[in-house]
């Protein structure tokens, strides 16, 4: 579960042009060859006839030899044993919107699997050119030998993957067509001839919405390209000439194109090669529900909360009060945090997050009110972080305004002794990731996300207060002006922080232990050691980092450039926008070097790189769909605002299915659905009649529930 924590600054609408992918550019005229794989000779047997003297005696003829590869898939699949190769046609799209020039086109694109001897990820990208290939792309390729694989139940160290393209080209549009490439090469099954696609795949294999489709379309057309594959939920897209909507069906039949909207990349995997994938059918919404003794348990630690909110109250509205009695100093009144983000004064801070708690609490109570007690037990943990929050922020700003640092010190000495309690939870925790069943084990993992988020708080936290020191320590030198109204405004922000994250790794903290006071064990027990759950580890480290360094160039880079700051300034600046990501980036660099900062407990450490693997490659995933995918933007309030609300509404359909299909299948090969995918599957119902943020929240607590039935159904099968 993921805690949400409430930004203290309000923010800048910054408006992301990067939206768009970078076209391609300089690629040479080429005729494209018919997309072919590399197969062993089966031809078939000829027909023979024997004639005798008066007498025609025909032998009896062998069975038809049907095509290579099957008709109908079934999962989960053996790694490859030989090479496989194919080339098919990457689209792209280049040239300035709202002109005669956007137009579209293709690029070869040479896709290669093999066996992989070493325990390692292996993605290799290789450019006609230097700099052929951007970020986007890269990371792309990443993504999808993570995707395939997963998709086929192996894991990434499974094989080794090469991706070659001509010409210059990036963006992140190729992901599916790279997904269903290598899951047909890994199957070793043909691809069908002049077809090609564009998307993104979501952590779940759901498709990810694109633009420029009708300039692709007609650039593959030219291309004699005669089928074409779009995602689910980009039907209407912008016509990049017109910039009017148009019907891409409609595009696609005067093309003479034949054309599928494509879910997923199983429906990607049989357009590009005719073979359908065997499905499970979803499970119904009542087995989804949390049984009797879930609800009990989650109904106790809803009232525990609701009483420490309480207990809080009064000591808050005391501060609070105080705050309103003091006022604004003029000297701290309506600073300005440079040309990216501002704030108010101090207690319209305060009283922006009162509001904050009053919506929360009419969320937890409408919640509680309807029986969807996954759901009210995150709303009443957020509001009991929120109110302990407010309490710290009336102590800051009191403080703050008075220029008087003592009260400050004091409270982050205090909040600091947290530390201790994440190192007791990490001994807690080692215990309960060695639980003996497959439910159990998933059940422990889950929790161990949570701790993954304190341990990333409290490491943030030391991060934020050894800055907030050193810039002190220059106003002591004369480095920094006490002055300059710029420089204490940005000190105290950066002051601040540290109260941030170590109240979060409180907050976490109680939140993980009563996780795993939840994560009872299920199913039959485990067999073998941890090597499948350190093998998925590293390849949520792959797609984790991939995806954040696709974040970065469609988001992070572009603040840098445009404002003419450092990548290290940049980030900071992404990082109050958007709160997840610091924490993310730290848990995707924590999940890449456990195993060799803890090269002696490997067994022990690989639940915990498990962890925040996953919790990072989610929260990433969600960065880019909801930047890129969904063309979101942040209001000055902080809020929200969603470009492509109609791809969202696919998007939270498609995932829901998809949840509901793991959640099958893992019910039918091990019996029981874990109790984490149906917590997170709860929640995620209730979420999605919310708010924009509450459907982003709601289409990742999807992906969660896919995550923990698959993986569940990972341990329960021998390798």
């Amino acid at each position: 579960m993921r805690l949400r924590l409430v930004l203290l600054l309000s923010t800048l609408s910054i408006m992301l042009a990067c939206q768009k992918e970078k076209p391609a550019e300089s690629e040479k005229p080429a005729e494209p060859p018919a997309a072919e794989t590399i197969q062993p000779d089966e031809s078939p047997a000829p027909v023979v006839a024997v004639a005798e003297p008066d007498v025609v005696v025909e032998e009896e003829l062998p069975a038809p030899v049907e095509e290579p590869g099957p008709k109908v898939l079934k999962l989960p699949v053996k790694p490859l044993e030989a090479r496989q190769e194919a080339k098919v046609q990457a689209v792209w799209f280049q040239g300035e919107p709202g002109t005669e020039k956007a137009k579209g086109g293709t690029s070869d694109m040479t896709v290669r699997v093999e066996a992989n001897a070493a325990a390692e990820p292996a993605v290799g990208v290789m450019e006609e050119f230097a700099e052929g290939t951007g970020k986007q792309w890269r990371s792309s390729a990443w993504l999808a030998a993570f995707n395939a694989s997963q998709a086929l139940g192996l894991s990434i160290t499974d094989h080794e993957f090469m991706v070659k393209v001509g010409g210059h080209i990036d963006g992140p549009s190729a992901g599916m067509l790279m997904t269903a490439t290598m899951m047909a090469l890994i199957t070793a099954t043909p691809l069908l001839p002049d077809t090609t696609m564009t998307g993104t795949i979501n952590p779940d294999g759901t498709a990810g919405p694109v633009g420029g489709i009708p300039q692709k379309m007609s650039g593959a057309k030219d291309k004699g390209i005669k089928r074409f594959g779009y995602p689910l939920g980009s039907r209407n897209s912008t016509d990049l000439k017109t910039m009017q909507i148009v019907d891409v069906d409609e595009v696609g039949r005067k093309l003479g194109l034949e054309v599928m909207e494509i879910r997923d990349i199983w429906d990607a995997y049989t357009f590009l090669t005719g073979v359908e994938v065997e499905r499970p059918e979803a499970l119904s919404e009542s087995e989804m529900e949390l049984n009797g003794e879930m609800r009990t348990q989650l109904n106790a630690k809803v009232l525990s909360w609701k009483g420490r909110i309480r207990g809080d109250m009064p000591k808050l509205e005391q501060l609070i009060t105080q705050l309103e009695a003091q006022g604004s100093n003029a000297q701290l009144n309506k600073l300005q945090l440079g040309d990216f983000v501002s704030h108010g004064n101090h207690l319209e801070s305060v009283k922006q997050l009162q509001k904050t708690a009053d919506e929360l609490a009419t969320q937890a109570e409408n919640y509680e009110k309807n029986g969807l007690i996954s759901a009210a037990y995150v709303t009443w943990v957020q509001l009991a972080f929120v109110v302990r929050l407010l309490q710290y922020e009336a102590e800051f700003s009191k403080a703050a305004i008075a220029l008087d640092l003592a009260p400050i010190d004091t409270l982050i000495t205090g909040l600091s002794a947290v530390d201790a309690r994440v190192e007791s939870l990490a001994m807690e925790a080692k215990v309960q990731a060695q639980k003996k069943t497959i439910g159990g084990r998933v059940n422990a993992i889950y929790a161990l996300t949570s701790y993954a988020q304190a341990y990333t708080y409290l490491r943030l936290a030391s991060a934020s207060l050894s800055e907030a020191n050193n810039m002190f320590a220059d106003f002591q030198s004369g480095k920094r002006n006490a002055n300059d109204a710029k420089a204490l405004a940005e000190f105290f922000t950066t002051l601040r922080r540290p109260i941030l994250f170590y109240a979060g790794a409180d907050a976490m903290v109680d939140v993980a232990k009563e996780m795993m006071s939840l994560g009872a064990e299920e199913g039959t027990a485990l067999q073998g050691d941890l090597s499948d759950a350190a093998a998925l580890a590293k390849g949520l480290c792959s797609a984790a980092g991939a995806n954040i360094a696709y974040f970065d160039s469609l988001v992070t880079d572009e603040i840098a450039r445009h404002y003419q700051l450092t990548a290290e300034v940049a980030q900071n600046v992404v990082g109050e926008l958007e709160f997840d990501y610091p924490i993310i980036r730290f848990s995707s660099d924590y999940a890449s070097y456990a195993d060799h900062l803890f090269a002696e407990e490997k067994d022990s450490v690989a639940p915990f790189q498990l962890a925040f693997g996953v919790y990072a490659y989610i929260g990433a995933s969600t960065l880019v769909n909801k930047y890129y995918s969904l063309g979101a933007n942040m209001k000055d309030d902080g809020s929200i605002d969603i470009g492509n609300v109609r791809a969202l509404t696919y998007q939270l359909d498609s995932a829901k299915t998809r949840a509901l299909q793991s959640a099958a299948q893992a019910k039918r090969e091990l019996g029981f659905v874990p109790a984490a995918a149906l917590r997170s599957y709860q929640l995620a119902v209730a979420l999605r009649e919310g708010s924009d943020q509450d459907k982003l929240s709601a289409l990742e607590a999807f992906w969660y529930a896919t995550f923990w039935s698959q993986i569940a159904i990972d341990f329960g099968r021998e390798r």
